[in-house]
């Protein structure tokens, strides 16, 4: 008998589609742990692959 994990991988939609939480850093330019921290502080969308502050960055107010 194998272990049985009934935790869910989290889902996050970047760039209009959606990836599984582990697999973001085979697809963008960021290390697992860095995109898994990011998560865990609550950040989503592309602030997970560029930090926070990004929105900011991009549309000032």
């Amino acid at each position: 008998m194998g272990r049985h994990n009934d935790k869910e991988i989290p889902r996050v939609r970047l760039n209009g589609k959606v990836y599984r939480l582990c697999d973001v850093y085979k697809y963008f330019p960021v290390s697992d742990n860095t995109v898994r921290s990011r998560y865990k502080k609550g950040l989503r969308g592309a602030e997970l692959i560029h930090g926070k502050g990004v929105f900011k960055a991009v549309y000032k107010l």
